[in-house]
């Protein structure tokens, strides 16, 4: 955690007023967020500085992407440049830091069919953007390989049962990755971390889709699964039948899925959820403080298998 006297020294690079209040926010597993508060003569500013300390997948690209996403409407914060036009700012420990304006709205807790509609809404949107004018962005990297790499990595400290999951779910990848190479699927620009703590909403209408460090070129299908494991999760584990036929046909209705997308949907809904079950063994393997715990994750995946 960050003192207080470094984040208004760090505020103060950005010439904005005067800070009255900083709060650590709470969530925020990658990277380190507060709440800042901001006098600017009699005008009171919300702003969020983050820490970055995992770097953006987009890297040298994340700004002139958070630009596009600006300019062409969608509901993002987007970085601010310092007094003297630097993006970033750094720490004395060289993590790298920036300050965006804090936008209205609140994570849900309580997912209603009214919220599968609006976002399927917004992805479908933000996948026909003309993310071909960023330069440089790169292909989503937890592919099979970063899969088999992390499995390799934590099959040590893993149980019998985790171990048979972990094989299961690893040769159902492995047939999609083989399928994808003639299958009519699309790409575009994802989010690829769409979890009910990376969207706000205000009045039951999105405004805001938060932390786009993972955002890179990738499946279109990707994005709608990551959002099927979190927001269509049902209570015991398993996933919301209403929720998902919504989440497709809401989706469908701006942007087409095809017939190889809509049939490997439920392979690519155990991709991300062997994906995110992987990171966050990872995180407790290596005990990260704000890790996730896996078993939310683990028990969709065993459902799906």
């Amino acid at each position: 955690m960050l003192t207080k006297e470094i984040v208004s020294a760090l505020c103060s690079n950005y010439g904005l007023g005067t800070i009255t209040q900083i709060d650590l926010a709470r969530g925020g597993i990658e990277n380190l967020n507060y709440f800042i508060d901001i006098n600017n003569n009699s005008t009171l500013n919300s702003y969020v500085l983050t820490v970055i300390k995992t770097p953006s997948y987009s890297g040298d690209s994340y700004f002139e992407m958070m630009e596009l996403l600006k300019q062409l409407e969608v509901a993002v914060p987007s970085p601010l440049k310092d007094l003297k036009g630097n993006v970033f700012n750094y720490i004395d420990n060289g993590e790298k830091a920036l300050v965006q304006p804090r936008l209205p709205g609140n994570h849900i807790s309580s997912v209603e069919i009214l919220h599968i509609r609006q976002l399927s809404k917004s992805i479908a949107d933000l996948h026909q953007l003309p993310c071909q004018s960023v330069k440089n962005l790169p292909l989503h990297p937890r592919n099979l390989e970063w899969a088999l790499t992390q499995s390799k990595k934590l099959k040590p400290h893993l149980t019998r049962d985790q171990k048979a999951l972990l094989h299961t779910s690893l040769k159902r990848v492995k047939t999609l990755t083989d399928t994808l190479e003639t299958a009519n699927v699309s790409k575009s620009l994802i989010h690829a971390d769409l979890f009910r703590d990376n969207v706000l909403f205000d009045n039951e209408h999105i405004s805001g889709l938060l932390d786009f460090h993972h955002a890179s070129i990738g499946y279109c299908m990707y994005d709608l699964a990551v959002i099927a494991i979190d927001w269509c999760r049902t209570k015991e584990g398993g996933l919301n039948s209403e929720f998902l036929h919504e989440l497709l046909k809401i989706y469908n209705l701006k942007k087409q899925i095809t017939s190889d997308e809509l049939w490997l949907f439920k392979d690519f809904i155990v991709f991300a959820a062997l994906n995110f079950w992987l990171s966050r063994l990872m995180g407790q393997m290596e005990n990260r403080e704000r890790s996730k715990h896996p078993d939310e994750i683990k028990a969709v995946l065993e459902l799906l298998i």
